[in-house]
């Protein structure tokens, strides 16, 4: 099946090696957004007319019938990408988990063939670079001047769980995590947002879009791996980038065997289509893990 839920935590290769602990401590402190309330709050929603305390098989065909009729109206935005051929964008990040830290990440793509992060501390020192293609994953370690080069089929040795590239790339670029093959299972219509669920075997999702531009609102995915894994992501503060619309404001949270991740991301810059400079060199007195 397709890992589209595992990209997230794709977000600690972002966050640079936090077992380093060398990042200035966050200082700020935020609301943490209760995951579990809100997956069952969804589930909840999901349901049509759960009021209704009996209805005729009449009935209950024809809602069905309404509804199949909105997922098949959705499908084209459903299946909507955000299309591009490079990307360049800048973000402060603020992560709270064991302990809090703020740090800046440089981000850039060509697209289906490369990611590049700079991971900088303090405005100032570069503490960590990372390059990922579809088959290589590259990370240089600064401050302790080691790097690890693993074929990226083995990301799982850097990351928790299996990652695909595709998935790494609609993470950074605000792209719902699904492939085109997949279909909605349940839909409903609600205030200013529809909200699509997919459900398969391996795990559960939502995805909220808001109703005036079809921008996504919020991402919602329970995964069926034991772990008790939850993910909540949040989009705000669109804006048009090169004709495109972009949330400049991510907020992630993350609940998984190892406790609660909580991920603020501001892009103060981002470019679509322009030149990128993908400059990636190894010291030679570098150690390799």
């Amino acid at each position: 099946m397709n890992k589209i839920f595992a990209g997230i935590i794709a977000v600690t290769l972002i966050m640079g090696l936090s077992s380093c602990h060398l990042w200035r401590k966050g200082a700020r402190k935020r609301e943490i957004v209760p995951i579990a309330d809100s997956l069952a709050n969804a589930a909840r929603m999901d349901t049509l007319h759960a009021d209704t305390i009996a209805i005729s098989d009449s009935a209950a065909l024809r809602l069905n019938a309404d509804k199949q009729a909105l997922i098949e109206g959705i499908m084209p935005l459903w299946n909507s990408r955000i299309t591009y051929n490079t990307f360049n964008g800048k973000a402060k990040v603020h992560y709270e988990g064991k302990d809090n830290q703020d740090f800046a990440a440089s981000i850039r793509m060509e697209r289906d063939k490369k990611i590049w992060v700079s991971i900088t501390a303090l405005g100032l020192v570069e503490v960590a670079r990372l390059e990922i293609t579809p088959d290589t994953i590259t990370l240089i370690n600064r401050l302790k001047k080691e790097v690890t080069i693993l074929p990226f089929k083995e990301a799982g040795k850097l990351l928790p769980v299996a990652v695909e590239f595709a998935t790494l790339q609609a993470l950074l670029i605000g792209d719902a995590l699904h492939t085109s093959g997949d279909k909605p299972t349940d839909i409903t219509s609600f205030g200013g947002g529809i909200s699509v669920a997919l459900s398969t075997p391996s795990y559960q999702q939502n995805i909220t879009y808001n109703k005036a531009d079809s921008t996504i609102r919020q991402q919602q995915l329970k995964v069926a791996n034991g772990t008790g894994t939850m993910i909540l992501m949040q989009y705000g503060e669109y804006g048009m980038v090169n004709d495109r619309r972009f949330s400049s404001s991510r907020v992630i949270n993350i609940q998984d065997s190892t406790g609660h991740h909580y991920i603020d991301m501001q892009f103060n810059k981002a470019e679509f289509d322009q030149p990128v400079d993908f400059s990636f060199s190894i010291p030679s007195r570098y150690t390799r893990k």
